[in-house]
């Protein structure tokens, strides 16, 4: 689903998109939760969206 979020919200919207799926009903989660942003830039902001640098 992130994909398809990702994608049509790119088309929507006009800008990248990054979509990033955080909880899953297929896993036992109660939900299925994203978080969606503008798609990180350079290589600081996707270690940043990881979690690896603050």
């Amino acid at each position: 689903m992130s994909g398809y979020f990702a994608g049509y919200l790119t088309e929507y919207f006009g800008k990248n998109i990054s979509v990033r799926e955080v909880s899953c009903k297929a896993t036992g989660k109660n939900v299925c939760e994203h978080i969606i942003s503008l798609a990180p830039t350079s290589p600081d902001q996707q270690n940043q969206l990881r979690g690896e640098i603050k």
